[in-house]
C-alpha cells in the first residue's frame, strides 16, 4: 500500500511540474518582443511645398505581431508635423519623420520647399521618377492657409 502511495505521489509531482513549465513558457513567451520584427516606412524620402500633406504608410511584419502600435515623430515640427503618419510641410527645410513600434523604427526623408521654389517645378520634380509626385504638390497655391492648422 506505501508503494502505491509513492508511486501516486511521484506521478502527481511530475504532472504538477510539467503543467508549470509549459506555464511559465506560455507567459514569457508573450512578453518577449520578436526579434524578427521589422518596421518599414513606405516612403524613404518625400518632397512636399509648404502648406503640402502626404500620408505614409506602415509594414509591420511578421503579420502576427504581437504589439502593432506605432508611435510617429519629427525630428523638427517647425518643418514638418507627423501625426498618424500624415506629414504636413510647415516651413522650407528638411526634417526625419521616424516611426517605432516594438523597439524598431524605420525613417523618412521630408524635404519642404517654399511656394516660390517649388514655382519652377520643371526643373525640381523633373528629375525624379516618381509618376505620382504631382498628388503630392499639385495644389493650385491655396494651400498656404493650412499651414498653421496643426493639430
Amino acid at each position: 500500500m506505501k508503494r502505491k502511495i509513492r508511486i501516486f505521489t511521484m506521478i502527481l509531482s511530475l504532472c504538477l511540474a510539467v503543467c508549470s513549465l509549459t506555464a511559465l513558457a506560455a507567459c514569457t513567451k508573450e512578453e518577449m518582443p520578436s526579434e524578427n520584427m521589422t518596421v518599414t516606412i513606405s516612403d524613404e524620402t518625400i518632397e512636399l511645398e509648404v502648406g503640402g500633406s502626404q500620408k505614409l504608410t506602415v509594414k509591420i511584419e511578421p503579420a502576427d505581431a504581437a504589439d502593432k502600435t506605432v508611435e510617429w515623430k519629427s525630428s523638427d515640427e517647425k518643418i514638418a508635423t507627423v501625426k498618424d503618419g500624415l506629414v504636413t510641410a510647415v516651413a522650407a527645410g528638411e526634417a526625419i519623420v521616424t516611426v517605432t513600434s516594438g523597439g524598431k523604427s524605420d525613417s523618412c526623408k521630408v524635404i519642404v520647399k517654399s511656394q516660390d521654389s517649388a514655382g519652377d517645378t520643371s526643373s525640381d520634380t523633373g528629375s525624379g521618377s516618381a509618376p505620382g509626385g504631382s498628388d503630392a504638390t499639385g495644389s493650385d497655391g491655396t494651400g498656404s492657409d493650412s499651414a498653421g492648422a496643426n493639430s
